[in-house]
Parts: structure tokens; sequence; C-alpha cells
């Protein structure tokens, strides 16, 4: 799929190239209208690029005419039709692309092309020639309507194709350790490593579809929510209580993460107004920029008017905007930072967080995220029938109606922008040949399609892998009877334009149609016991819907294709898997809990602290988890309370809170991460996480969180590591043993310098460095490859050997050739922390030579008796003179 990706690029670079060219060779009609209509004359290029390659690649077989037609600006002018491609292979047969429309409004089009065999190709390009003709709902007043542009053929383009490939780009290898951003555009492939949280209608039920996620509780650093907000334990007048004064309102809300950049709100603290929001680096924490909520260019915006009160407070930030631009001059992605008042919807740049545009008077509807970036909202009249949806991008005006200006869109500054009825252009032209023209007042409505009527309940938008809303699915739940209706959108039925004042059907159907599949009442399963009902788990990949009863605390499964029974029930959960949120009646979840395949039977908020895995088509029970309790910590049982935080990358991200936490918080509330396939515990982090602020962010490989306990930001993910290595720095001789020596530390902003741990300690060690607990005593380091280059080149494993928790490592080598050595000390990264390695280098001299044998020489006689013999002797006389001294004295 990526090698496809790459394929489309590297075309449409090409394709932009000619564009530009085209663009300044091209001939425009006079403005003046004449009488006949003239004839031009045209001509018509054909290249192969690239015109050498090998067998099985392809190639970009690029066209184009030296003139476009007078009507042609814009997103729906005429284009040429006819355009046709003829290649005569090397054994002489002929294939045919086309007869097709160009594709640009510079008559320029491309096409792939793979060969299938050896030698020489020719290619020629050629058009029919073509009538200039009006534009459905444009101005019929272009002085080149009639005219006649004459048919072309080009000069013939050579392919050769050989045997042996042309050498492609060499894209380095894909990091599976640390990296950051930015990444260099020329590593398209590193594309999937990253990702975004942008909240909204990015993600559906907080699937993070792209990028990775951690894979132990490796934290990369910690920060305070706000650089003075107290966390923790107060004071020892009030045992246990934290600072933080926020039962039912946490502290910390969900991040927006965007561009490896951490967006947040100021605390909410319930008895200080809230305002401001942060910008903080996700790879290191450190505040980049800060706004207090009157120094961004929205003069004090207040979300309540009057007097000051509890719950007045300036604007927040509601979610983030990747906005794909694709204009006539380029492509790109554009990062905008939206504040939500009502019905007013303030776009801020990212880069600073300053204020950037309004849009006022903004529908509601439920949320959806285009493939493009665009924000969607749909919307549904049972009255009426009519079905709408709104298109943030529609909405903003591009540079003008007409021409090329029709497709460059900007961002106003300053500007007050009506959502649905902008009248910010009333008159257009004179503009050439376009005289004074009224229009209407734009919308930014994309949809306007009539359905059957009365069709009940809320809507959920159902959007395929690639964000691309693909069915609206309706319901609702009156006492044993759920009604439920499925509904296709059908996209680009009609001609997109940015501007539909100039469309025949303003307003009506433009780019988006819809089709009603089904509409059914579904009797519940268990009718008649006077219980409350609910839809939940609604999935388009696996196309299934599910029915909940929170008095049995079960669940059923229906076909999204039919609205017929497919399976159930689930097993009955505890007595606390009645408290759930949507225990009552309607619609619980736009998309539901079914990721990959595989249904989760929790809720949002799943106080029997219970998950039970199921393949979401068939009903075959997976796994079970249990987020077993701690002595008599849980209020809920044997199980701690399990909240759905996230899921990506195969993994499942829960925590343990509560709705409204008593003081003193209780103790063994975790961050969870679960495999997916068979419900395994890879890694857990005691994290206090409240349920009522928020979850958090997954991206760029990280999950960026909070904590109760401590008022801090976590930032959860693998960190880079550092090596060290030392060798004698004084020669030793052949054959001597030496201690190689060196460390392996985390380089981390929050830890920078500690020992790198197993991956299997790693919540002990984070714990103990960050939240205070005690030191593991039986923690182990990682395994550091010791290898040597020897004097003759060749290559010498050493060992392997464990660092210790100090991060140190040591291992005895004897080296046996002289000479000078390189030392390497090689890490090879974990699931906490990226590769590392590190250097030194060892002189070994020669051994010196062994001493010569010394010249035999004649055996001494043997006097050991004689010399016995004298000194008993001397002891004898000895003792006699000794003797003799005593009797002389007096």
């Amino acid at each position: 799929m990526q090698i496809a990706k790459n394929k489309t690029i590297a075309t449409l670079i090409a394709l932009f190239l000619m564009l530009t060219i085209t663009a300044t060779l091209v001939a425009l009609p006079i403005a003046n209208a004449h009488d006949p209509a003239w004839t031009y004359p045209t001509t018509a290029y054909c290249v192969a690029v690239p015109s050498r390659i090998g067998i099985g690649q392809y190639t970009t077989i690029v066209v184009w005419t030296d003139r476009y037609p007078g009507t042609a600006g814009g997103g729906s002018g005429q284009r040429w039709n006819g355009f046709k491609i003829d290649i005569t292979k090397p054994d002489g047969t002929k294939e045919t692309i086309g007869p097709f429309k160009s594709g640009s409004d510079v008559a320029c089009d491309y096409r792939q092309y793979t060969p299938d065999q050896l030698g020489t190709y020719t290619i020629v390009f050629s058009w029919p020639g073509e009538t200039v003709v009006a534009t459905p709902g444009l101005p019929s007043t272009s002085a080149a309507i009639g005219d006649y542009y004459q048919g072309s053929t080009s000069e013939p383009a050579t392919l050769v194709v050989q045997q042996d490939p042309i050498a492609e780009w060499q894209e380095p290898p894909l990091p599976t350790g640390y990296w950051t951003r930015p990444i260099n555009a020329a590593n398209r492939a590193w594309s999937q490593l990253a990702s975004n949280w942008l909240k909204g209608g990015w993600l559906v039920d907080n699937w993070q579809r792209w990028g990775t996620a951690p894979e132990s509780a490796h934290v990369l650093w910690t920060q305070p929510i706000t650089p003075a907000l107290a966390g923790g334990i107060n004071d020892a007048a009030w045992p246990s209580i934290p600072s933080d004064v926020n039962d039912y309102e946490a502290p910390w809300s969900a991040p927006i993460i965007m561009n490896g950049k951490i967006y947040y709100n100021q605390p909410a603290v319930s008895d200080v107004a809230k305002y401001g929001y942060y910008c903080r680096d996700l790879y290191t924490g450190e505040i980049i920029w800060y706004k207090n909520g009157t120094d961004n260019g929205l003069n004090n915006p207040y979300t309540t008017a009057g007097g000051y009160t509890l719950s007045q407070s300036y604007l927040g930030l509601t979610q983030g905007q990747l906005y794909h631009y694709y204009g006539v001059n380029g492509q790109g992605i554009l990062a905008y930072l939206i504040m939500v008042s009502g019905t007013t919807w303030y776009f801020l740049d990212a880069s600073t967080g300053n204020f950037m545009l309004k849009l006022i008077n903004v529908p509601s509807g439920t949320a959806a995220t285009d493939q493009d970036g665009s924000l969607l909202l749909y919307s549904y009249n049972a009255a009426t029938g009519n079905l709408l949806c709104w298109n943030s991008s529609q909405s903003i005006p591009p540079l003008a109606p007409l021409g090329t200006n029709q497709q460059q869109w900007k961002m106003r500054f300053g500007a007050t922008i009506d959502a649905v009825n902008d009248t910010t252009w009333t008159v257009v032209g004179p503009t050439g040949d376009v005289p004074a023209t009224a229009i209407r007042p734009r919308s930014g409505y994309t949809m306007n399609v009539t359905i059957p009527k009365g069709l009940p309940g809320s809507i959920a938008v159902l959007k395929d892998a690639k964000r691309v809303p693909k069915q609206i699915f309706g319901s609702t739940v009156s006492g044993d009877t759920v009604s439920a209706w499925l509904l296709s959108i059908d996209e680009h039925v009609a001609p997109y334009s940015p501007y539909p004042e100039f469309s025949a059907t303003q307003n009506n159907n433009l780019g988006f149609g819809a089709t009603l599949l089904w509409n059914k009442n579904i009797t519940v399963p268990l009718p008649g016991k006077n219980y409350t009902w609910g839809i939940t788990g609604i999935s388009y990949d696996s196309q299934v819907f599910f029915v909940r009863c929170p008095q049995t605390r079960q669940k059923w499964c229906y076909s999204l294709t039919t609205g017929t029974l497919l399976w159930g029930p689930t097993i009955q959960k505890t007595p606390m898997g009645y408290y759930a949120t949507g225990g009552g009646s309607g619609l619980e979840s736009s998309q539901g809990y079914v990721y990959y395949g595989i249904y989760l039977a929790m809720d949002p908020s799943n106080y029997d602290g219970q998950i039970y895995a199921y393949n979401a088509t068939t009903g075959t029970l997976l796994w079970i988890y249990n987020a077993t309790s701690v002595g008599r910590e849980s209020p809920y049982g044997d199980n701690m309370p399990l909240m759905l935080g996230a899921v990506c990358d195969g993994k499942v991200y829960v925590y343990s809170s509560e709705h409204s936490p008593s003081k003193p918080l209780w103790r063994a509330s975790y961050l969870r991460c679960i495999n997916i396939t068979d419900g395994t515990e890879l890694w857990k982090l005691l994290n206090y996480h409240d349920g009522t602020g928020g979850t958090f962010g997954i991206a760029d490989g990280y999950i960026v969180s909070s904590s109760q306990y401590d008022n801090l930001i976590y930032c959860i993910g693998k960190g880079p590591s550092a090596v060290t290595v030392d060798a004698p720095m004084t020669a030793i001789t052949a054959g001597s043993s030496v201690v190689i020596r060196g460390t392996v530390t985390d380089q981390s902003p929050g830890a920078k310098g500690t020992p790198a741990i197993a991956d299997a300690d790693m919540q002990a060690w984070m714990e103990y460095l960050y939240e205070q607990q005690a030191m593991p005593t039986n923690a182990k380091g990682v395994e550091v490859t010791l290898d040597t280059i020897d004097p003759n080149g060749n290559f010498v494993h050493i060992g392997t050997v464990t660092s210790d928790t100090s991060g140190g490592f040591k291992k005895t080598f004897t080296p046996e050739v002289p000479g000078e050595y390189t030392v390497i000390a090689t890490f090879a990264g974990s699931k906490s922390y990226g590769s590392s390695y590190a250097q030194t280098y060892l002189s070994v001299s020669e051994a010196p030579p062994a001493p010569a044998a010394p010249e035999p020489q004649a055996a001494a006689p043997d006097n050991t008796l004689t010399i016995i013999g004298t000194g008993i002797a001397v002891i004898i006389a000895v003792a006699i003179a000794t003797i003799l001294l005593l009797r002389k004295r007096p």
C-alpha cells in the first residue's frame, strides 16, 4: 500500500510541474466577442516519465495540449473530451488508453502504465478537437463560447524497457526506536508512524487508527498541569486530602495533540474563572506558548454573559483541525485550533494560538470529519425529510467565485462569516469578459437532499477507515420496540463546486446523495419485562450494531446490513454492570466498541471492572479481563471500575475512576494496557484519571494523560537511551585479561541519566522514579552486546551482559592478537527505549619473550651432615660459655 502511495505522489509532482509549464504556454482567446466563431489550431504533446525503465516497473505518461477551453477556469469549467493514448509495443501489437476527459482545467492529464515486454515502445497522444461551450450555472458571456479548437496528434514519445530495473530512490529504514518530529518529507514511508489526536469528529469512540502506541509503562516526562497548580497531599492537618478541590470536575481535560504539540485548556478550578490554554512540546513537555484568554485577539470573549459567576469562563479549546488544502497552485496540510461557543466557531492559528476567523450561525448536527479534514455536521428533519450536511471548508469562501481564484482557499484573517447565509459577495464582476453579475448568498451546506419523512430517532454517521462518511444510522427505543434505519451516502453524484451559487441546482445535492437501505421496527429480545433498552456498538467495519439491556447486563448483536438478529445474548455481567453510561434508552454511542472486528462488551463507565471480548460477527467469546482490586480499595466489589480510554495499534487502554471521586482518593487505580487479541495485560502504571474530565490522547506513539494523585501530566512512551563503554587507557599484553565496562542510561527529559531498566520491571521502576513508591530491589537492567574489531579487521563477539540498577555493566575480555582493538557496546533498544551504542579503543602489546634456560652445572657435594654437625657443636659451645659466666658472678 505504501508503494502505491509513493507512486501517486511521484506522478502528482510530475503533473503539477506540467500544469505550471502548460499554464505559461497557453494562448488565451481574445476577450472581445466575435461572430462568426473563430477556429484555433492546437498542438498536442506527450512524454513518458521516466523514458527508460525495467520490466515490471511503471512509467507516467503525461499528455497535454497547448490551448485550453476559454471557460475552463475553476472547478466546474469545461474540460477537453476525447483524450486518447495509443501505445505500440515492441512486438508491433497496439494498446489504447481512453478516450477520457482531461482532468485539469489547463488541458493536461496523466496515466500510469506498466509495460509487459522488453524493447522500445512508441506512445502517441491525440484528441479530436472540440467547441467551447458555456458551463452550466455560470454566466454565458464568455467571448470564447462557440469557438472551435482543432484536434491534434503529438509527436511519438519513446519508452525503452530493459531487463534490469532502473535505480529507485533508497529511503532510510523505518525507525523502530525513538524518533521525533519533524519527519523529513523525503522519508515518505515514515508517515505511517505519525498520528494526531484532534478530538471532535476526527476519531470515533477514541479509536486511534493511525500510528503506534506505547508497549510499556515507560514515562518520557511529567509536568505540572500548570506551573503553579499544587498536586498531591497538601498538609498533615488534613490527612490524605489532596490539593485538588474538584470532585465532580477534574482539573485536566483530554488534550488535542497535533503535529507533535499538545494543546489543552487551563485547569477547571471551581473557585476562579477558567481561562487560558497551553501549548507544550510532545517530546520534551516544555511550554511553547500560553494564552490567558484575553491576549489572543478575541477581546475577552466570556462564554457566560453578565456579572462574575462560578460558571463564567473564557473560551477554551474544543478541537483541532488538519485540513488537506488542494488548490490550483499546490497542496498541503493546514493546522487550526477551534473554540466553540454555542453557534459560533472561532478558528485559531495552531502555531501561535491567536485568533484568525469567526463563523457565526453554525448549525447543529452530528459531527464527523471528512477525508480531507473538513468538519461536517449532519442533520435530518423528520417532518420534511430534509437531510443536510454542513461543511466548515465550504463555509469559508475561496479568493473569488470565478476562474482559478475559485480553487484558492484561504483563511480570511479577522473576518466574521455567516456559516449558512454568507453575503460577503452579492455582486461579482465585471472581470474581463464577465460583466457585473448578481449572485445569491453562499451556504456552507454541501448536501441538501430529500429522503423519506418520519424516520425515527437520533442519527450516527458511520465512516470507513479513511474517515469518509459512508452510512447514516438512525434509531430510537420506545417500550419494547427498537426503531432503526440505515442510509447509504453516495458521494459526488453531482459536480462539487466551492461556489454552489453557480450550480444549476444550488444547495441541492451538491456532491452527495443518499439512499435509504432499510427501515424497520425490531422487537427487543426480552419483551414484556418493562426493561429499558439502548443501542450501542455501531460498527461500519463489521456491519453490526448491538441492543443493550442494563437490567440483565447483556447485549444482542444485529446485522447493520439487514437489521436482523445475528447472535446473543452476551454473558450476563455482575450486578455492578448495571451502572454504566447510557443505561437508559436511546443512542448510546456513535460507532460503538467494535475494534479490529472484536466487540468489547464494556461501557464507557464500567463499574464491574470486567471486559468480555467477542468476535463481532459470530459471537465467539475470545477472552475475559478482570481488573482485580487490591484489598478493600475498590468500593465496587472484587474489581476496580474500568473506563475505556482509547484503542490503538491492537491495544486497549483503560483506567479506573468514578464519576465523582471521594476524598481521600482510593488507591490501586491504574492505567492499563491490554492486548486486544488475547486479553493479556501488557503493562499498567499507578494513575488516577478522572472519569468526567475526558480521557487522554494517543499520538506519535505516546499517551498523554494526567493523574489526580499528583496533578501531573504524564507522557508515556519510548525514550532515548545512551551507552558508554570504557577500556584501560594503557596498553596490556596479549593474553592478559581486561575488564570492559560501561553504562546504559535513560535519556528521557523526565529521567535523564537514570539507569535503563528491563521492560518487565518498568512499572515498579517508573512508580519509584515519578510516584514516590518503593525502589524495586529485584529489578534488572537491559542487555548489552559487546563486540570488537581486532587488529586484522575481524569482527569478534565478546559476549552479552545485562546492566544492573545502577546502569552499569562489565565483561572480562582476553585479547590474543597484539595491536589496536575497537570495542563496541550496543543496546538494541526495547519497548521502553530507543537503541544506542558507544565504542572505545584498546591497545594490546606483544608479550615479553620468555627468559632463556640456564646452562646445566655439575652437582655440588652433599655437605648436609657436616653442616648440621658444625651447627650443633657451635650451639653446645655457646651453652658452656654461658654457664661459666654465671658461676663467676658474686
